[in-house]
Order: structure tokens, then C-alpha cells, then sequence
């Protein structure tokens, strides 16, 4: 890992001009890389490297190069996120594991003849399924899909989760094989738990998060996804909100198939950020179209971050009350990115307070103080504290006055909320 760092810093040094504008402040800079990769490259590699670390650190230091970085040394060892990793001893073999999430998708694959090449950012007229095997290290904490390239070598550690797999299949051997697996599991893991990822996320980075998410919470059952075609970039904002508008039928029918196919006990939605925009109007299009849930209801409802407008979200939130059983929002007032959807849009989201939403049949949860991450956005799969809070609603449909860590808050207007985090 560290010649990959020695390596992926000269290569920075040929592309300082693509990164860095200023002629004076680029040569400062590349001759104090150039004397740091001396240095690294002349000590031994057998024991500690203190100029290693230093190179590191020169490397962290400024935010163009950090990017720069991360890319570069995720590409160089390509095969980290979609190949098997390579043949373990018997005793490695007993540190890792291999989680399977399913997935439905209205992008077009990569490469129509070999699924396995997994799925682009266009939009398809038709949904496929499928399921993905990932590697989930001994060394992967809870919340994490895997540190930053520095952290790896540091401790000389990766704890990325991996696609080991992508497995195309019809649409019924789909439903059928989820049906027979689910069956053979106990009565109280018989759940399925359907993920609709949000804004900037290609199909990789929803199987990894869908992954990490199931296996931090034990879902033993059917931990699903549906990958909308979010382009899984910055800059593509407006197209994924137009993806995503384009997408609710898609996901709406996903979500009966599931409720209606897949022999679970019960099925569970979560939703994050943009993803809830799908997920709001499918659910009101399902209501509407029954006059309501007569039949079967799903679960837990769990929206978090939601980047929604509150007012639509207002109009049409009752739904929920009638597609499931328990409903729970989560929001922050230090969440950066439904912050610049705001800004953005120039009226209040309904995942960010102030002003708060509350609504009736409604749980809302104020996070604030319970995710640390510099965005405050990912805490639905990040936050230690909200993953507790998930599990116990999936597998108690504990109301908030009974879950550990919750505390009761009045609003001025005696609305009441719950805190969660010191």
C-alpha cells in the first residue's frame, strides 16, 4: 500500500498542472512533494516510516490534492470493488464474510451482455433484478463502507466493502429464489428491508451502502435496494432530480412486488435524502389508486434526510399513515447538503430544521447531535446512535417514549418531537 501511495503522488506531480492554477504556488508545491517522495522512497520498508507519513500528510494537507488522491489510489487497484479478493489461507478465510443484497434497477447496464459489469447512470425503460455478493472485512466498523485511502495506510488495513458478484435474473426466478431463501429463515427474520438511495450515488455505491446497512443492522432476511439512475456526481444535481421524478412509478411497483411477492412477514422501506422524493409520490400514487391500503401495509416507513419540499411533503405525507405501520423522520439542522438544497430551491426542506416538521402519525426525530461527519447528512447508515434507533424499530416497532435513547421535546407550540444524542 505504500509504494501505491509512493507511486500515485509522482503520477499527482505530472497532473499538478491540471490541478493546481498558480504557477508559483504549483512549483512550491511539487518540490516539496518531489522531496518527500525522496525521502520515502530511501527508508526502509521493514519497519516504521516516518517519512511515509509524512508524505501522507503533505498529501491530506490541501483539499485539490486529497481528491486527487483518493481517486488515484482507489484506481490503482481496481479490482478492490468488483473482483473476489484473492485466495486466503484458511485463517484469513475465517475473517471475512459475504453478504448478499438484492437489487431492482431502471438504469441500463454497463454492458447488456454481461451484467456482472454492473449498471450505468442512463435510464432504462425496463426494471432488472438481480443480486449482489459483497465482501464485508473483519475490519469493517459499523456505519462504514470503508476508510479513506490515507487511513488504509496507515494501518495498513482496507476495510472496503467489496462486490464480489452481480448476478442478473428474470423477473420470476428473482421472486422465487427470494421467496425460498426467506422461507427457510426463522419466523422473526422472515423481513424484507427495501433501501432507496439518494442524490450522487452510482449503482455501486447504492450495493455497498445497502450492504453496510443490512449487515450493521442483521438483516438475515431480504435486504433490498432500488437503484434509481442518479448520475453519481456533483455536478449532477437537476439531472437526478428529473431521474428521480422519472423513476417513482418504477419504484411504487417495486414496492408492491416486494410487499406482494417475496413471502416476507414484513417489508420495511428506507429511504434517504432525494430517494424519499420517489418514495413520497409512489406511496400517495399507491393510495390514491386503492383509496387507501386495504390489504396488507408495510412496516417500518424510515425517511431520512429527506429533500423534499416541506410543503409538498406536508400535502402528501398522510399516505404513510395509511402504507404503514410505524412512520419515523429523521432530520438535523446541521445537515450541509439538504442545507444547499434549500438554498438551492430558496424554500424550507423537509429534512432540515429549522423550521421543524412535525405531522400527524408522523415520529420525528432531531439527529443533530448525533452525527459527526463533516456533511451531517449520512447518518441514517453513519450514525452508531440512528443505527440503534433503526434496529429497534425494525425488529420491536418500539414507539419513541420506549426507545433507549430517545428524549421527548415540546416545540413552542406544543408539538411534540423526540432528541436523539447527547
Amino acid at each position: 500500500m505504500g509504494n501505491d501511495v509512493i507511486e500515485a503522488a509522482k503520477r499527482l506531480l505530472s497532473e499538478l498542472d491540471n490541478i493546481i492554477e498558480d504557477k508559483g504556488e504549483r512549483g512550491a508545491l511539487a518540490a516539496k512533494i518531489e522531496q518527500a517522495i525522496a525521502l520515502a522512497e530511501s527508508e526502509s520498508t521493514d519497519g516504521p516510516r516516518p517519512n511515509l507519513l509524512k508524505l501522507i500528510e503533505l498529501l491530506r494537507s490541501d483539499a485539490r490534492l486529497r481528491t486527487w488522491m483518493e481517486s488515484s489510489v482507489n484506481a490503482a487497484t481496481p479490482t478492490t470493488r468488483y473482483a473476489p479478493p484473492v485466495a486466503k489461507s484458511d485463517t484469513q478465510e475465517k475473517d471475512l464474510a459475504d453478504y448478499s443484497v438484492w437489487y431492482c434497477t431502471n438504469r441500463q447496464p454497463n454492458d447488456p451482455a454481461n451484467i456482472g459489469m454492473g449498471f450505468s447512470a442512463r435510464r432504462d425503460t425496463t426494471r432488472r433484478y438481480g443480486e449482489c455478493r459483497v465482501f464485508v472485512p473483519k475490519s469493517h466498523k459499523i456505519g462504514s463502507v470503508g476508510s479513506p485511502w490515507w487511513k488504509r495506510v496507515l494501518t495498513l488495513t482496507d476495510d472496503r466493502l467489496r462486490i464480489l458478484e452481480i448476478n442478473n435474473l428474470e423477473q420470476l426466478a428473482y421472486w422465487n429464489i427470494a421467496a425460498a431463501r426467506l422461507a427457510r429463515e426463522s419466523a422473526s427474520d422472515q423481513i424484507a428491508v427495501v433501501y432507496i438511495h439518494g442524490y450522487r450515488n452510482s449503482f455501486e455505491d447504492a450495493t455497498l451502502r445497502a450492504a453496510q446497512i443490512g449487515f450493521d443492522l442483521s438483516i438475515k432476511g431480504m435486504m433490498t435496494f432500488f437503484s434509481w439512475p442518479s448520475l453519481g456526481s456533483l455536478e449532477g444535481y437537476t439531472a437526478d432530480e428529473a431521474a428521480i421524478d422519472a423513476s417513482e412509478t418504477a419504484i411504487g411497483e417495486y414496492l408492491l412486488e416486494v410487499l406482494d411477492r417475496s413471502g416476507a412477514k414484513t417489508v420495511h422501506i428506507v429511504a434517504h435524502s432525494m430517494g424519499n422524493r420517489g418514495i413520497l409520490r409512489a406511496i400517495d400514487r399507491i393510495a390514491r389508486r386503492t383509496q387507501g391500503f386495504t390489504g396488507r401495509q408495510f412496516g417500518q416507513i424510515i425517511l431520512a434526510a429527506p429533500d423534499v419540499d416541506a410543503d409538498v411533503f406536508r400535502q402528501l405525507c398522510s399516505a404513510y399513515a395509511q402504507a404503514g405501520i410505524r412512520t419515523t423522520l429523521y432530520v438535523s439542522e446541521r445537515d450541509r447538503a439538504i442545507e444547499a438544497s434549500q438554498w438551492l430551491h430558496q424554500y424550507a426542506r423537509a429534512g432540515l430544521m429549522p423550521p421543524l416538521m412535525v405531522c400527524a402519525d408522523i415520529d420525528t426525530v432531531n439527529v443533530t447531535n448525533s452525527d459527526l461527519t463533516m456533511l451531517g447528512h449520512g447518518y441514517i447508515a453513519q450514525a452508531r446512535d440512528v443505527l440503534n434507533d433503526v434496529h429497534s424499530l425494525i425488529f420491536n416497532n418500539s414507539a419513541p417514549s420506549h426507545r433507549f435513547g430517545l428524549k421527548e421535546v415540546m416545540t413552542s407550540d406544543g408539538e411534540r418531537y423526540w432528541l436523539i444524542g447527547s
